[in-house]
């Protein structure tokens, strides 16, 4: 019995420390697994380096074409048809803006006008009589059939419908009544009564508001009996605001005049577009008699080719800039390192095609080129003295076939495009950083394999070496016991 107890024991003291083994083997076998992927931590940091590499190219590709496509749509305005009359801007200053304001296109002559404004142009308006709300409307029936500047208008209206109703109604038929060059309103000026206004959709005299009754007694049954207006003063049968009128009696006064350098101008607008070349005069408010004309002055438009030029040198710039902050990237790409010094090269050329007298560098119109290579309009005057001389001065640098504009294309024109040298380079980049994840992917995923092996084959060794040991243990044990027994 004593024999077997210690056998047992040592059975159970075998396993505890089996069990013990087994927990650190674990971790040592995580240990061994972690040191074997240290080693490999280096050939695979140089994939992802090289895979980081090239995804900073591509995306620098890709910016760069974004920025040659910005540059190339501002090109594009300086070589459509006509480009030269881009540069033919004028503008019109006011004396008084409030009184009248102008403006003008290229064809504009530079000089000064007066403007006195006698009147503005108004819309006519006719006023119903004045009808109690609540009584019946004079005129009832089915498909009634009157005429508003000559088009037809039909409303059915019940018998018994109250005036208030019935000037609904027909408001809502003239409304509905397509091309009448007029609308309708109902207006209760009392609490108790209720008038009619129909007024031109347009100003001028030529826009006048006129009616006929057509039999059907609408019109008359609202009071318009009480004007003529066939004729040129609608002087009312029957004076008082009562009674149905209209608010400008004479046709004539619908009409806008002024005085432009002192000749008399009659329109049915208040916008004259063909009374001066090239320019649009607004006239916004009456004048006294004694008041002193307004002065226009036209001049050139410095400003809106500023605008013009601007958005081309910035895109440029932007260019130019983005190439010289990336340079590291193009060890490998010597088209871009020799657009650089192209473009900045370009900048400083002389306009062959300018016509003969006229300025053939930019600096002469007021552009600087920046020590970063980077243009500017730096003199504002220069380029204001140009385009008063003559536009052609400024537009023949920008549009001729010599010009910074063609030059600029003929550099950047392989660059441009859908089947170019940046989008063939972006193309093969993004190629390259798919194969290079996928060798990332190879790699790992044999590492993986390669870490699990060496874990498999670690445990299949110290399994073998834990059960010599056990074996070693009992056989230990055996002996011992044999000896005892023999012994004593």
């Amino acid at each position: 019995m004593a024999d077997l107890t210690s056998s047992l024991d040592s059975l159970s003291n075998a396993l505890s420390s089996l069990m013990q083994t087994s927990a650190t083997s674990q971790s040592q076998a995580e240990l061994l697994v972690e040191a074997y992927k240290r080693t490999q931590s280096g050939k695979l940091n140089q994939l992802k380096e090289k895979k980081t590499s090239l995804e900073k190219k591509s995306t620098f590709f890709s910016t760069l074409r974004s920025k040659i496509n910005n540059l190339v749509s501002q090109i594009d305005k300086f070589t459509s048809t006509n480009a030269s009359n881009l540069f033919i801007t004028r503008r019109v200053i006011s004396s008084d803006s409030s009184i009248v304001s102008a403006t003008a296109t290229g064809d504009a002559l530079i000089g000064v006008n007066s403007v006195k404004v006698n009147r503005l142009a108004s819309n006519d308006l006719l006023i119903s009589a004045q009808l109690s709300a609540s009584q019946n409307f004079a005129a009832t029936g089915s498909n009634l059939t009157f005429k508003i500047n000559g088009k037809d208008v039909t409303v059915s209206i019940n018998p018994n419908t109250t005036n208030e109703d019935a000037l609904k109604q027909i408001a809502s038929a003239i409304n509905n009544t397509s091309d009448i060059n007029a609308t309708a309103s109902v207006i209760k000026d009392t609490n108790s009564t209720v008038r009619l206004t129909i007024t031109a959709k347009n100003t001028g005299a030529e826009n006048k508001i006129t009616f006929d009754d057509n039999g059907s007694g609408v019109l008359v049954a609202l009071g318009f009996n009480n004007v003529d207006p066939n004729s040129n003063v609608r002087t009312p049968v029957q004076s008082g605001n009562q009674y149905a009128h209209f608010k400008i009696a004479d046709v004539s006064q619908l009409d806008s005049e002024a005085e432009i350098n002192g000749i008399t101008v009659i329109r049915s607008s208040n916008s004259l577009t063909d009374v001066i070349q090239g320019v649009t005069i607004n006239l916004l408010k009456v004048q006294n008699s004694s008041d002193q004309p307004v002065t226009l002055t036209t001049e050139v438009d410095v400003s809106a080719v500023q605008s013009l030029l601007s958005p081309l040198l910035n895109a440029y710039n932007d260019v130019l800039q983005y190439l010289n902050n990336n340079k590291s990237l193009l060890r490998d790409e010597p088209l871009l390192r020799n657009l650089i010094s192209n473009l900045r090269v370009i900048s400083s050329q002389a306009v062959s095609t300018s016509a003969s007298g006229n300025p053939q560098y930019l600096s002469e119109i007021g552009i600087k080129t920046n020590s970063d290579g980077t243009l500017s309009i730096s003199n504002l005057t220069k380029l204001q003295e140009a385009l008063v001389s003559d536009y052609k001065k400024v537009a023949d640098l920008f549009t001729t076939s010599d010009s910074f504009v063609n030059k600029l294309n003929s550099v950047i024109g392989l660059l441009s495009g859908d089947t170019n040298y940046i989008t063939n380079k972006t193309t093969l980049v993004q190629q390259q950083i798919f194969e290079m994840q996928k060798r990332i992917s190879e790699f790992e995923s044999k590492i993986d394999i390669q870490a699990e092996n060496y874990k498999n084959e670690y445990f299949r060794s110290l399994e073998a070496y834990l059960k010599a040991q056990s074996q070693y243990t009992m056989f230990s044990n055996t002996a011992s016991s044999l000896l005892n027994r023999y012994y004593y």
